[in-house]
């Protein structure tokens, strides 16, 4: 096995360990294997570090796989609203499914 094999062995929602509290739960063998073709990449923060913003176009949604990750609305005076916190196994960005792009700051 090589290196990008293995690497997109980790990126599945298939082989994940919080696949029995994440979006596949309750999905076919099958199905899970359709969604594993939509997993592209890991993303890797660090405190502070931006996942996204408000307003910039949705171009995937993200599962929360470990630590924790805080949606906020910046209000018109310039503050931060924080409207929740995100655990593993938690989904973020579908909220934007619609409107097409980030409907807050995470």
């Amino acid at each position: 096995m090589n290196i990008s094999s293995s690497k997109e062995i980790l990126n599945k929602c298939s082989t994940c360990v919080l696949g029995q509290f994440c979006l596949p739960l309750g999905l076919s063998a099958n199905e899970v294997t359709q969604v594993d073709t939509l997993v592209k990449d890991r993303v890797h923060l660090h405190k502070g570090d931006t996942l996204y913003r408000h307003g910039e176009p949705l171009n995937a949604i993200y599962s929360v796989r470990f630590g924790t990750l805080k949606t906020e609305h910046s209000l018109p005076d310039g503050r931060a609203q924080i409207i929740g916190f995100h655990m593993p196994g938690e989904i973020l960005g579908l909220d934007g499914i619609g409107e097409h792009q980030y409907q807050a700051n995470a």
